[in-house]
């Protein structure tokens, strides 16, 4: 018989820092990964794990532990997307001199949205990256009002453009887990708590498929997810805190070594946490 050697873990020590599980394709990676968290979640069953599951490989393997996300069940609704988000979802990485405008039309629209849906908030208080629930009819109903103050035919096809994305965004059913009309009555905390499984109720993982999530709008959903378990940590931060681990499978896919400026979002938030992430008590794992 094979001689069986034991490999032991300091889970205090590995969850202080980030690790990673790095190997080729087939070498077993997402084995050792389910087994490694396994054993984290008998030891710690009040924790908080988030696994970002590009292939859906681990409903199965934490079955009787975790709470299984995918496009069906999953709330991450638009007006949680930062302003670079929105910018990356609603106007797209080309080059020209036309996206600068496009931006800037974008900046005031979804201001004016977001403070038209604010309740007991100063306007000065409110920027484009508030996480206020704001209309997307609010956002198209504004960019009409202002094309009909225009007489440039040119300037006129850049509000048209961004238009047409928005409605074009909430007709497409694959996005309606993002953009279903229904989403914008979530409050912020009941989807922070469900996701980050505040409280726990026997299934202190979340696994979170992303396989039926459209390749054009991935980055955005990854960039969401991770921002918001940041945040989600620095506001919490006292005795209310706890700690968090997110794991990202195949993370080479949403945080590719090249330059991409497709992928500017999501680099800053898993950046921010890898940087950052341990003053707050957010610990990542990235397997690739």
């Amino acid at each position: 018989p094979q001689h069986v050697a034991p490999a032991s873990i300091n889970i205090d020590a590995l969850l202080g820092k980030h690790f990673a599980v790095l190997g080729s394709t087939g070498t077993g990676k997402s084995c050792r990964v389910a087994l490694l968290i396994r054993r984290i979640v008998e030891r710690l069953p009040n924790a908080h794990i988030i696994m970002l599951d590009p292939h859906n490989e681990y409903e199965t393997a934490f079955s009787d532990c975790a709470e299984h996300f995918d496009i069906k069940n999953l709330r991450l609704p638009y007006w949680m997307m930062n302003f670079e988000e929105h910018i990356e979802m609603f106007i797209g990485t080309y080059a020209s001199k036309n996206r600068v405008v496009e931006i800037d039309i974008l900046r005031r629209a979804l201001y004016a949205a977001r403070v038209d849906n604010a309740e007991n908030l100063n306007p000065e208080q409110i920027t484009v990256d508030t996480p206020i629930p704001y209309k997307l009819s609010y956002l198209t109903s504004f960019l009409e009002e202002e094309m009909g103050k225009l007489d440039n035919p040119e300037t006129l096809t850049r509000f048209l453009r961004l238009r047409n994305k928005v409605n074009e965004l909430r007709k497409d059913t694959r996005f309606s887990f993002m953009f279903s009309g229904m989403l914008v009555n979530d409050t912020l905390s009941a989807i922070m708590g469900n996701l980050l499984r505040f409280p726990v109720n026997n299934k202190p993982v979340s696994t979170i498929d992303l396989s039926g999530v459209p390749s054009e709008i991935v980055n955005v959903v990854v960039s969401v997810i991770s921002r918001a378990v940041f945040d989600f940590a620095v506001w919490s931060l006292g005795q209310d805190a706890r700690p968090i681990l997110l794991v990202c499978e195949e993370a080479h896919r949403y945080v590719p070594t090249e330059m991409s400026t497709r992928f500017n979002s999501t680099k800053k938030a898993i950046e921010r946490i890898a940087k950052e992430g341990r003053k707050y008590g957010v610990s990542m794992g990235l397997v690739s």
